[in-house]
């Protein structure tokens, strides 16, 4: 553990990966006789299947996602969802033309979902903290709203999203 890293983010992370690691089926062996779960030869076929899909492809997809997103945790985060995101659907997945395709597909739709996160974020933050405009007579307001309702549909639609 870094030293500079709080011991409950530390915690946090721990359990979080040990959370992923149990749904993509790593810790097959606790999945099945540890916990009296058989699997069907079908289902042990497909965790193999998967396990050899995610010692291939995990570094690299974690490689890639490190050179989008500049940052380790948030690599590291996106590949493992992004692995167990598949692992939900390997039985489709898996016979797919494309497995590689599909999981790193789903890894940048998960890092476009977090850079919408974050743009709504810091908006929502920037927008706190303007100063509160000083209340308008009701004939501003509604001189407002009648201009607003004269401009065609699409940039009204775009002026009341940016601007409301």
């Amino acid at each position: 553990m870094d030293s500079g890293w709080p011991l409950v983010l530390h915690l946090t992370r721990t359990a979080r990966y040990a959370r992923r690691r149990e749904t993509l089926g790593l810790l097959r062996d606790s999945l099945g006789a540890g916990m009296g779960v058989r699997l069907s030869p079908v289902e042990e076929a497909g965790a193999r299947m998967f396990e050899e899909f995610f010692r291939k492809e995990h570094p690299r997809l974690y490689r890639t996602l490190l050179l989008v997103t500049g940052d380790r945790g948030e690599a590291d985060d996106l590949a493992q969802e992004a692995m167990a995101r598949v692992y939900e659907r390997w039985d489709r997945v898996g016979t797919a033309g494309s497995p590689v395709g599909y999981l790193y597909r789903t890894a940048f739709n998960l890092n476009r979902r977090r850079i919408r996160r974050l743009a709504l974020r810091r908006r929502a933050d920037r927008l706190e903290s303007r100063p509160q405009a000083e209340p308008h007579s009701v004939e501003d307001r509604q001189d407002v709203i009648r201009a607003v309702a004269s401009l065609p549909l699409p940039l009204r639609e775009a002026v009341v999203l940016v601007e409301w």
